[in-house]
């Protein structure tokens, strides 16, 4: 798992080190993007963001 126990990543995922996993989001979706490898996404509610 390579998020720490205060929810960031760690530098098992390079580039996203240090970032928190919901701040990062926006990053990781535009690295997919530039890789031609993202299919769909959008925004969606979770109950625990709530």
């Amino acid at each position: 798992m390579p998020v720490d126990e205060k929810g960031r990543f760690t530098d098992e995922a390079p580039g996203f080190a240090g970032l928190d996993v919901f701040q990062a989001n926006d990053a990781i979706i535009r690295m997919m993007k530039d890789k031609g490898v993202l299919l769909f996404a959008e925004d969606t509610m979770h109950s625990y963001t709530q």
